[in-house]
């Protein structure tokens, strides 16, 4: 199983809305990757809790993926490139691991 974690600080403000509207903007987009990505086991996007360090990053995407293949096919899957053109013009940085769990 492959876990793929992406790590985003966000703009305070960008595409004309809050930080706080942008984060649900990514969340209703990744909300939709395991019913129209067929490789896509799970998806979440968790937010930074608040009273932590604002070096902290502000959201970090979790997904699922049954092997490489399966990660690359998201990749490229126009759901997954819809979530990563809006991100992009929202966020000011991108961190990101993909591992193997057991």
């Amino acid at each position: 199983m492959i876990q793929h974690l992406v790590l985003f600080k966000l703009k305070d403000e960008a595409q004309g809305h809050s930080k706080k509207e942008n984060i649900e903007k990514a969340r209703e987009i990744a909300s939709r990757f395991t019913s129209e990505i067929s490789t896509c086991r799970s998806a979440c996007i968790v937010e930074n809790m608040p009273g932590t360090p604002e070096s902290n990053e502000d959201i970090m995407l979790i997904c699922t993926f049954d092997d490489l293949a399966g990660l690359r096919y998201y990749k490229d899957h126009p759901t997954h490139v819809e979530f990563g053109n809006f991100i992009t013009s929202v966020r000011e940085k991108r961190t990101c691991i993909d591992y193997e769990a057991e």
